[in-house]
């Protein structure tokens, strides 16, 4: 659904004023965010006295010597995390999707507009059709499926439910 409508959005409007609107919405959603969310339970007010005791009840009250023990187990613990190879495949994968998402996101829809001659509200409506699951190209789910040959003279359908050869 943001694709047909960014694309309208940008088409009539034009992209700076895209990019105000949905800078916009980040900045208001962002207001919104620092204004719910907390970091400690004792912060947020709707949080009751009943219900901080059962939060809290299995923590130990933080000193500055267990500060410094929770710093040295992060270094240890990134430490062993950046020797694996696996942890190095993960950031090289999620550096390829990130990349060919922002290609994807900035420059391909740049070059379908300038080179090919698509027009941006096409764009957004191909880009839309894309998201989309594919629906059942025929209704009549009773149609006639193709069997399969087997040995024996048995047929199966393609879908695996057996059946009769037909004469």
């Amino acid at each position: 659904m943001a694709f047909p409508l960014i694309a309208w959005m940008a088409a009539t409007l034009g992209w700076r004023h895209v990019f105000w609107i949905l800078g916009g919405m980040g900045i208001a959603w962002a207001l919104v965010w620092v204004k719910v969310i907390r970091n400690r339970p004792e912060q947020h007010p709707k949080v009751g006295e009943c219900e901080l005791v059962h939060i809290t009840e299995d923590e130990a009250t933080p000193d500055s010597s267990a500060r410094a023990r929770e710093t040295g187990a992060f270094r240890r613990d990134m430490g062993f995390l950046l020797r694996r190879r696996r942890i190095w495949g993960v950031f090289l994968g999620q550096f390829a999707i990130a990349s060919t998402l922002y290609f994807f996101l900035t420059w391909f829809p740049t070059y379908l507009t300038n080179e090919r001659g698509l027009s941006l509200g096409r764009g957004g409506l191909t880009g839309a059709r894309l998201r989309q699951p594919r629906r059942h190209r025929h209704p009549d789910r009773h149609r006639r499926r193709p069997v399969l040959p087997l040995p024996g003279g048995q047929g199966r359908t393609h879908r695996g439910v057996g059946r009769r050869r037909p004469p």
